[in-house]
């Protein structure tokens, strides 16, 4: 079927182009108004997304000297812990110096001490490994509480883990100061350098 469309009267030829433009525009506004909600939809989610990230930097910049602080006085403590560590460059030479200091302590509490054995944590792979001291020390009471005081408050700290104290001669004469056999184990921390792998 061939129509002329000058063949239309002008009412007719009106309807036409009316209902030619109202397919287009239900065309148009069909395939370009969900696409054009689509593409304002994510330039909204974009723009809040980059919003939260300024506000997150600005937030990090007002944070920021306080930040600096913290790890500056962080720094400082660390520091300060560092002379309660063992020192040495390995945990045989930690333990060594932590015997040291139990023989230091004996000696100023004028405690005998009749031997020394060392032990180190064999499976510690963290920063800190601990070190141990068992010792057999005699003297008299106040000669023990002396070099238990000394192990508290010397340059290290240590723990006194276990501690055992017997009175070889019950029997001794009222006359004479009773010596006392102490057992303890004695625990510090020794400290990996920073060079040393893990």
């Amino acid at each position: 079927m061939n129509i002329n469309v000058m063949s239309l009267t002008l009412r007719d030829r009106r309807a036409l182009a009316a209902g030619a433009a109202t397919i287009a525009l239900l065309l148009v506004v069909g395939r370009a108004w969900p696409a054009w909600r689509h593409w304002q939809g994510v330039a909204e989610l974009g723009s809040e997304r980059a919003q939260l990230d300024v506000e997150r930097q600005e937030g990090l910049v007002r944070v920021r000297r306080a930040l600096h602080d913290s790890l500056v006085s962080r720094a400082q403590r660390i520091g300060a812990a560092a002379t309660v560590w063992l020192g040495g460059d390995s945990p045989a030479a930690g333990a060594a110096s932590l015997a040291a200091l139990v023989s230091d302590a004996a000696t100023r509490a004028d405690v005998t001490i009749g031997s020394l054995s060392i032990s180190t944590d064999s499976i510690g792979s963290g920063p800190l490994v601990r070190v141990r001291v068992r010792a057999n020390a005699s003297g008299d009471i106040s000669g023990v509480a002396a070099l238990l005081a000394a192990l508290e408050h010397g340059p290290a700290r240590l723990q006194v883990r276990a501690l055992s104290i017997q009175s070889p001669d019950v029997a001794a004469p009222g006359d004479r100061a009773e010596v006392l056999q102490a057992d303890l184990i004695v625990e510090g921390a020794w400290k990996r350098p920073a060079w040393m792998p893990q």
